[in-house]
């Protein structure tokens, strides 16, 4: 039998969770100061190690539900659940509240972050799957007062022991076969993923390209909640490191 393979090199892939990959890894493709890690970022994380503190807390595999439209506050969001060990889980903002009533109750969801836009909605859906309306994150209405201040100040490590098997997201099917099934992808699949990206993109979009050294920047077209908005736009970009949306 003939055997196939790849032109391009094989990928080793670290046993880290993803959080370190992206952010804390010695080899990151850009100086510390040009990379994508910032004032949204240590905010998103320290807002969310508030959650930690609350009852029932969001913790270890916890789940954060995204129902929000493409928003430059969403990727600190996903980064940040990542950090303190939760599980993003991104659905379709244009679901009806009986629609969002599914992943909520099927996640067991301890927060849902979304926007004003959305709220009646997201309101609604939160109160059948009895979700506490201070669970409900307004990203367009967060001020500083909200973020838990100095829990962020330097590296951070995930509380993530087993990156192959522990799960990073669920995302949801279209549910054309029935209700939408959640896939389960772990750290370890989402930088296998990556890391194969990455080999074939070879360095094409990097934190000093641009035609004056500016940075490349890259358009953020498809939907967050969808797997490859997640993985290109969010994912793919601080592992390059071109630095802007």
């Amino acid at each position: 039998m003939d055997v196939v393979s790849s032109p391009f090199p094989s990928v080793d892939i670290p046993d880290v969770d993803l959080w370190s990959f992206l952010f804390e890894r010695p080899d990151r493709p850009y100086p510390a100061d040009k990379g994508t890690f910032g004032p949204r970022v240590i905010c998103a994380v320290d807002f969310l190690l508030t959650l930690q503190f609350c009852s029932p807390p969001l913790t270890l595999s916890g789940v954060s539900l995204i129902f929000t439209d493409n928003s430059i506050d969403v990727p600190p969001i996903v980064w940040g659940t990542l950090a303190i060990g939760g599980v993003v889980c991104p659905v379709n903002p244009n679901y009806r509240a009986e629609e969002l009533l599914h992943p909520l109750q099927d996640t067991k969801a301890r927060a849902l972050v979304t926007q004003r836009a959305r709220a009646p909605v997201a309101f609604e859906a939160a109160k059948r799957a009895n979700i506490p309306r201070d669970r409900v994150l307004l990203l367009d209405e967060l001020t500083e007062d909200d973020f838990h201040d100095g829990r962020m100040n330097g590296p951070h490590s995930a509380p993530i022991d087993r990156p192959a098997e522990d799960l990073a997201f669920l995302v949801y099917s279209s549910g054309t076969t029935g209700l939408p099934k959640a896939v389960m992808l772990s750290h370890r699949n989402m930088i296998a993923n990556l890391l194969q990206t990455a080999s074939v993109d070879n360095g094409v979009l990097a934190w000093n390209g641009g035609l004056h050294g500016e940075g490349d920047s890259t358009l953020a077209l498809l939907p967050f909640f969808h797997i490859y908005g997640i993985d290109h736009p969010i994912m793919l970009k601080p592992n390059r490191s071109d630095t802007r949306e």
